[in-house]
């Protein structure tokens, strides 16, 4: 048990430093970190409307970048260490087909983790500059910092601390998503895997929308639909940022209800995953 958790933290480490020496992972964070911190430059409306504008265009940003950066570092590493047959020699070694798999999935999730961390707090230094400049419009100009503070405090935070659900939901929606493409990077080429995960999540967010549109043609449509559907999570219900933004409550039960749904989600992509995995190596062996 010991040297199983020892290969998957190795592989872990391992797939971070991959992918940190690479250009693609520092572009795509960079990119984020400036479209997230800039969305409030072009807004010219009362701070009601320009906070609840910036943090629609904050959401679906940060939402957007960590939906490419999981399926760029997803959908690229099984396929490539099948290519260079760096796979055998790894999981020759101590290490077993799924804690090699677990290894690169928590690589994956520790990275896309620590971007959707560094986008959370850039959108909290933005939200903290927005409240100080129209808090001291308001305040008379003999005001103090002291007087300042708790109005910024609250504002910023208690305000907003329902936020923080929206990214444990988008977060809980990357787990899914790399899961994904690791399973799909089994199957196909780096571009196929990442054309089918990208197909994956838009069926995944649009999939109530087509399933009630085939009911209105016809019942058997729609359970048809439903029935070719019924393998891929409902991505939407991870959605819950426009809900928030607009002061809907959003309770704890149901983002217990996400840690289910996602846990389940990617046992059973994981588990695909692993036995495809087996298959190719013993169809080698053979």
């Amino acid at each position: 048990m010991g040297s199983f958790l020892r290969s998957i933290y190795l592989l872990t480490r391992l797939t971070c430093k991959e992918t940190l020496r690479s250009k693609t992972y520092g572009f795509v964070v960079l990119f984020s970190l400036v479209s997230t911190s800039s969305a409030y430059l072009f807004l010219n409306f009362t701070f009601q409307e320009q906070e609840k504008f910036f943090k629609d265009i904050s959401f679906a940003s940060i939402t957007f970048f960590c939906f490419v950066l999981v399926t760029l570092l997803g959908a690229t590493q099984i396929h490539d260490d099948f290519e260079n047959c760096s796979i055998y020699t790894l999981v020759m070694n101590p290490m077993s087909p799924m804690g090699y798999l677990l290894g690169r999935f928590l690589g994956i999730v520790f990275l896309s983790g620590l971007a959707l961390f560094l986008m959370g707090i850039l959108f909290y230094l933005n939200l903290i500059v927005q409240n100080i400049r129209f808090t001291m419009l308001d305040l008379p100009l003999d005001a103090s910092l002291h007087s300042l503070l708790p109005h910024l405090i609250k504002k910023t935070f208690l305000d907003n601390i329902s936020i923080l659900k929206a990214f444990v939901a988008t977060f809980f929606q990357g787990l899914i998503l790399s899961s994904v493409a690791l399973f799909l990077s089994v199957f196909f080429t780096s571009v196929h895997a990442i054309v089918a995960t990208v197909f994956f999540f838009m069926v995944g967010h649009l999939m109530d929308f087509l399933i009630q549109t085939a009911y209105q043609y016809h019942a058997f449509l729609g359970n048809l639909f439903r029935g070719l559907l019924i393998g891929i999570p409902n991505l939407e219900n991870f959605n819950i940022s426009d809900a928030i933004v607009l002061g809907q409550n959003i309770s704890g039960t149901y983002i217990v209800y996400l840690f289910l749904y996602t846990t389940v989600s990617v046992a059973i992509f994981l588990t695909l995953a692993h036995q495809k995995i087996l298959s190719r190596m013993t169809n080698l062996v053979g």
